[in-house]
């Protein structure tokens, strides 16, 4: 049974807050194309601004999201429940966009709990 991501997304908004992270919820970027986005997170620590986006595997999805994120100047991680095929990984080998794959909530948790 997959998971609701909206449940990933409660768990993913109690470990930023613990990190001592302040979260926003359904908030709106204006991407440098002037486009604007909107993120089921962002987490605000100092100077520090992250975009998260929590998205289930398919491929097309997958690839807007990360479309969005190269438009954005702020750290983006793309959380995804499932497996991706390599090809989609490796555009977002880089410092500020992070593509976070996990299996379920308490992966995600895990994986969270490391990155930031």
């Amino acid at each position: 049974m997959v998971e609701p991501l909206e449940k990933h997304v409660l768990i993913a908004k109690n470990v930023l807050e613990r990190k001592g992270f302040k979260i926003f919820e359904k908030y709106i970027i204006k991407g440098l194309s002037g486009f604007e986005y909107c993120y089921e997170l962002v987490a605000v620590k100092g100077d520090r601004r992250v975009a998260i986006a929590f998205k289930q595997t398919e491929p097309k999805t997958l690839v807007l999201e990360l479309a969005k994120a190269l438009d954005l100047e702020e750290e983006v991680v793309i959380a995804v429940s499932g497996s991706l095929p390599l090809v989609l990984e490796r555009p977002v080998k880089r410092k500020r966009v992070k593509l976070l794959r996990y299996v379920d909530a308490t992966d995600m948790k895990e994986k969270l709990e490391k990155i930031f």
